[in-house]
């Protein structure tokens, strides 16, 4: 955004509501001229802008932007964790502006934004982040114990995405291995995990959530596989994203404080009541090779078993992408 005056006019546009140029510019102090290249600039940023004659200018559809105190209202043991909460309005990744300017800082910090210019899913996938529609999220923590003690962080920190999405009235939710979150077929949310740190020491890990809420068709048309949003699977509910937000910072906390306590074993009986891929034909595609069989859930690190003809393998998320069979 291009600064204060543009987030002041989305802040009175957001109702979807209609407004001539002649009232938004006596409410913001400026001419109408100026609010016409506002509107301008949000449609710049993907939001869609009607203009009736007569009637004057709407946000189509209406827009709930962040807030911190919706999210701090809706965040439960979280408000007694975490240490700052900072929402953009643009950043080119969530993820990477904490692993750049969070390492020195007393952890966990929460960082969310209301548009990605560079989203990134694993595999250095783009994850399409259209301005305010959807909810890109990253939390930073800090590991005492180290990389190694982190194997299953990444399926618990999935199994946290599922509680908060049930927290918010969705149902009928299941987990592609190890952390893409589905519903009825179609992808729903993602999780990317990031880290820095020794072996023998601590580290910093980021967690990165991406959900989509409301996701625009036009956006959507450019996703090369099945997507959907919650707006779709939350029949007859109107979800906030403030408090989808609250409630994600809320498991994610909990989660972490479990996991550090417990690590992965605590989490496998939940796992087994969303794994999409257990008894299923699959195909992973390795750094070198791609393993074709049956998957039989995961082991006590969260690795993934598959039966092949040649025995059973056991595979770790890193760099690999797992396909069910259609």
């Amino acid at each position: 955004m291009s600064g204060l005056n543009d987030r002041a006019l989305l802040e009175l546009i957001a109702d979807g509501a209609f407004y001539s140029g002649e009232d938004l510019g006596e409410r913001l102090g400026v001419s109408r001229s100026a609010i016409w290249k506002g509107l301008k600039r949000l449609g710049e940023l993907g939001l869609e802008i009607e203009a009736v004659v007569g009637r004057g200018y709407r946000l189509i559809p209406p827009l709930e932007l962040l807030s911190a105190d919706r999210i701090q209202a809706s965040w439960g043991a979280a408000s007694q964790t975490i240490k700052r909460l900072e929402i953009l309005s643009e950043i080119d990744s969530t993820n990477r502006y904490l692993l750049t300017n969070s390492l020195t800082e007393a952890t966990p910090v929460a960082c969310l934004a209301e548009r990605q210019t560079a989203g990134r899913g694993r595999r250095g996938r783009q994850w399409l982040s259209p301005f305010g529609r959807n909810l890109y999220l990253s939390l930073g923590w800090y590991f005492p114990g180290g990389v190694v003690g982190l194997e299953g962080v990444s399926l618990a920190v999935a199994l946290a995405v599922v509680r908060a999405l049930t927290d918010v009235g969705v149902s009928g939710l299941g987990v592609k291995w190890p952390n893409d979150i589905y519903w009825h077929g179609k992808k729903m949310a993602g999780v990317l995990l990031e880290l820095t740190g020794e072996a023998g020491g601590g580290c910093f890990i980021v967690v990165g959530v991406g959900i989509n809420v409301q996701m625009p068709s036009a956006a959507g048309a450019q996703i090369d596989q099945p997507w959907t949003d919650v707006s779709t699977a939350a029949v007859g509910q109107s979800v906030s994203r403030n408090r989808l937000a609250g409630r994600v910072l809320h498991q994610l906390v909990t989660t972490l404080q479990q996991f550090e306590q417990s690590g992965w074993a605590s989490f496998a009986g939940e796992w087994r009541q969303f794994d999409l891929a257990s008894g299923q034909a699959v195909e992973v595609r390795c750094f070198d090779e791609t393993v074709h069989g049956t998957a039989l859930g995961v082991d006590a690190a969260g690795a993934l078993l598959v039966e092949t003809d040649t025995g059973v393998r056991r595979l770790h998320a890193g760099d690999v992408s797992l396909r069910l069979a259609r």
